[in-house]
């Protein structure tokens, strides 16, 4: 009895062992993952509350202790579909709110990183290195204790006294920094107005996240051909940073054509929304098609024979479509000229002063008399010609009663021409022709 108590102890020292590591793993059958992560100060995180991931919650605090540096060990239970946490993985503490409770944000780590995994009976720690810890408002208060204060005076004195007499070079470093500060600026204001944009692309970056969630095997095959894009990738490294090195030149010299093509579509935008108007016309036309084909077919054989005859005739008048185009390319200086001429007499009156001179030479040499204006030279006589003295034939009455109307109006002709006319005073014709060339007077 007295030997075999030393294989009892052992057996039961060993039986307490396998129950502690029991204990302290996570067992196979356990829905939860137990991590502890190592932070400089707790920032006021207490049993419950939260654990999240990418925004998520999956878990919650269990307890928080002091470890034997005096850091803040929390203790958390997160789902096991997050487990288990790499040894790169990474831990902050984020406040919900201004005024709001705290909690622990976490990033699980790569897969391609090692498993983390628990020391000296405790759960799997993420150590101080990979955690950080937000700037609260009590922090920002406390810069101004007394012996904060003090500090920093004797800080800003130091600076004073360490730039005095080197206000140029100060001036040279602002200088230097202003075309950082103004791109700076620019990179914000460029933000700002992609505010929107930013805000749907996160949106879909969670869309896509949650559907990549759902097919981890497109994801896998995704990363697989990934990897291989990003192996060919490398293996051009020397072309793509050739290519990198001349992308400004090769963006400097497109912008003016992608401002026109900007232009261009600008401008095409009524364009393709009349297209679009459109497009059910054109549709419907495009239907319409294969019917008119089959009911024009009986027609287009019956126009062969005359579409024959129109090639025969359209092969015999080809010489003569030769001279035309012989003529009309001989021609066209001549109808230039011409052209200049008539707009020339066009603008200059030509035209309305000539049929002002046929009216005016018609007028000058009609008679008139009672019954109205009498042109002599479509009787057939000489009287528009120029005399020296009166002709009884070229009279104004020509056997007619000049003068106006008279009582006897409504009588016969015939009893009208019996009455003896009266020629008119002669007036003395003129000695030559107007002193105004005739040409000059077309022209005028």
């Amino acid at each position: 009895m007295t030997r075999r108590r030393p294989w009892a102890a052992a057996a039961v020292a060993a039986a307490c062992c396998g129950i502690a590591a029991a204990i302290a793993a996570p067992s196979s059958g356990d829905s939860d993952y137990r991590v502890d992560v190592v932070f400089d100060d707790s920032r006021g995180l207490i049993p419950g509350q939260l654990v999240q991931v990418a925004g998520a919650r999956v878990g919650s605090i269990e307890d928080v202790s002091v470890t034997r540096s005096y850091k803040a060990r929390v203790h958390m239970r997160v789902d096991r579909r997050f487990a288990p946490f790499r040894t790169d993985a990474r831990c902050t503490i984020k406040p919900q709110g201004l005024i709001a409770e705290n909690y622990v944000q976490c990033d699980p780590g790569s897969p391609d990183a090692r498993e983390l995994r628990g020391r000296g009976g405790r759960a799997p720690t993420v150590p101080v290195e990979r955690t950080t810890q937000p700037v609260s408002l009590t922090d920002l208060f406390e810069v101004w204790n007394t012996p904060t204060r003090h500090r920093l005076t004797v800080l800003l004195s130091s600076l004073g006294m360490a730039n005095a007499g080197r206000g140029q070079d100060v001036n040279a470093v602002l200088r230097r920094l202003n075309p950082s500060l103004a791109l700076a600026r620019r990179t914000a204001a460029t933000l700002a107005r992609q505010r929107d944009d930013l805000a749907a692309t996160v949106d879909a970056t969670g869309t896509i996240a949650r559907e990549l969630a759902r097919r981890p095997g497109d994801l896998r095959r995704l990363l697989r051909h990934g990897a291989r894009v990003t192996t060919e990738t490398a293996t051009h490294r020397a072309a793509l940073a050739e290519g990198t090195r001349e992308l400004p030149g090769l963006l400097r010299e497109s912008t003016p054509a992608l401002q026109k093509l900007d232009a261009v579509m600008e401008a095409g935008q009524p364009l393709l929304d009349q297209i679009g108007t459109a497009a059910p016309d054109v549709n419907r036309l495009t239907a319409d098609i294969p019917r008119l084909a089959r009911v024009a077919r009986p027609t287009l054989r019956r126009l062969r024979p005359v579409l024959r005859r129109g090639a025969a005739t359209a092969r015999r008048t080809a010489p003569l479509s030769g001279l035309l185009r012989t003529y009309a390319r001989t021609s066209l200086p001549s109808t230039r000229t011409a052209e200049k001429i008539f707009t020339t007499l066009e603008d200059r009156g030509f035209n309305a002063n000539l049929l002002r001179f046929f009216y005016t030479s018609a007028l000058a040499s009609a008679r008139y008399d009672g019954n109205g204006h009498l042109l002599p030279s479509y009787l057939g006589t000489s009287c528009t010609t120029y005399a020296t003295s009166p002709r009884p034939e070229c009279g104004a009455g020509s056997g007619v009663t000049s003068g106006g109307p008279s009582k006897d109006a409504g009588e016969p002709s015939r009893k009208r021409a019996s009455v003896t006319p009266t020629p008119p005073a002669a007036e003395p014709a003129p000695d030559g022709p107007p002193d105004v060339p005739l040409l000059d007077y077309l022209l005028r």
